[in-house]
């Protein structure tokens, strides 16, 4: 039958190592544990933040030409931080280990115990591939293939990118430099904070000359108002003091008593 195996036909893959079969996956336990430096002999390795190990399962594994695995990191693993770099398929005809590289994304350190699971992988049937082009019957030397592990981990630096570590260790390859590469350096530096500056302040200093144009306009505006209203009292004053004082005709003229005397008129001859 094809499909996903189950437990009872996963028993008869796992050739040598822990049986911890689960349902429908078989769990890896950690059988050596490999650095830049070479093999761990300890039970026991402390994997620091942003540092790189190998790890090779404990199991031996033998599929035919009728099984493919799919293998995954333990969740356990990675809810703690702990990444993959070389998770995926077991091809129909491998006969040996599993092996990967795991990385400490975390803030603290993880302990690696050997005979920890740390490998989850599932297995399925399919129609048998043998003849097929790209199929090759692969029966590992467990030595050997450590070995080349440990080859493997040998082209890589004990430690992986992670910002907050990285930026400290750059600044002290750059006070390292020659003394002119380093006042280049900081002279980069200076200039690109000098850019980032004229960008921002700029628009502000063009907001404020405008703005200031605007206020003197208006304040002319404000100065002329006050002087036509100005005007405007003063035009409003000596009117209604021109209407308040009496009109005197001139054809009229009062006599020492305040009488109105009648403008001379010419008398009649005496008949």
């Amino acid at each position: 039958m094809f499909g996903m195996m189950v437990q009872s036909e996963i028993n008869s893959i796992v050739k040598s190592g822990a049986a911890g079969s689960r349902c429908t996956t078989q769990d890896s336990c950690v059988g050596e544990i490999i650095t830049k430096k070479g093999r761990c002999n300890e039970s026991t390795y402390i994997l620091p933040p942003r540092h790189i190990v190998w790890l090779v399962s404990k199991e031996t594994y033998d599929l035919d030409e009728t099984v493919t695995g799919i293998t995954t990191l333990r969740t356990t693993w990675t809810k703690k931080g702990i990444l993959t770099l070389t998770v995926g398929i077991v091809d129909p005809g491998w006969n040996g280990p599993l092996s990967t590289a795991v990385i400490n994304f975390s803030s603290t350190d993880f302990y690696i115990e050997k005979g920890q699971p740390f490998f989850r992988t599932a297995f399925f049937r399919h129609p048998s591939v043998a003849g097929t082009n790209g199929y090759k019957r692969q029966v590992i030397d467990r030595d050997k293939y450590i070995s080349d592990v440990q080859a493997e981990a040998g082209l890589f630096d004990d430690t992986f990118l992670t910002f907050n570590t990285l930026v400290p260790e750059v600044a002290k390859e750059i006070f390292k430099i020659p003394r002119f590469g380093a006042w280049a350096a900081w002279f980069a530096v200076g200039a690109a904070i000098l850019g980032l500056l004229g960008a921002f302040t700029a628009p502000a200093i063009a907001t404020a000359y405008g703005m200031a144009g605007e206020i003197a306009a208006k304040d002319e505006r404000l100065k002329s108002l006050e002087q036509r209203i100005t005007t405007l009292e003063t035009d409003l004053m000596i009117g209604g003091a021109s209407e308040s004082s009496p009109q005197i005709d001139p054809s009229v003229a009062t006599n020492s008593d305040g009488a109105v005397a009648a403008k001379d008129e010419p008398q009649p001859a005496p008949k």
